[in-house]
């Protein structure tokens, strides 16, 4: 599923400047700024330019990569963090088979 929409992802990316451009040349045409200017005053545009809405996904992926990268990381952390705690229980255990074995010998 995720492969499918990286090549939209990569396609985007490639026309990204070439969408700017083109907004670029559309804003020479005073009725355009116009009616643009109207349109991101909009409650829903929340202040933003038609600039931040074309180039948000692009930050969105980078955001996301790094949530992944963070993720991976801390249950890289756990899982050593876990390894370790067996490890020092295991040798918590062996100590304490022979403390008990040499209860045992003195007892005897």
């Amino acid at each position: 599923m995720l492969l499918p929409m990286l090549g939209i992802y990569q396609e985007y990316v490639r026309n990204h400047h070439y969408s700017l451009q083109v907004l670029t040349e559309c804003k020479q045409q005073p009725e355009f700024v116009h009616l643009l200017k109207r349109l991101e005053m909009k409650p829903a545009c929340q202040g933003r330019s038609l600039e931040m809405f074309l180039t948000f996904p692009m930050h969105q992926v980078a955001e996301h990569e790094i949530k992944i990268l963070k993720k991976k990381k801390s249950s890289t952390l756990v899982k050593k963090k876990k390894k370790k705690k067996k490890k020092k229980n295991k040798k918590k255990k062996r100590k304490e088979k022979k403390k008990k074995k040499k209860r045992r010998r003195k007892e005897e």
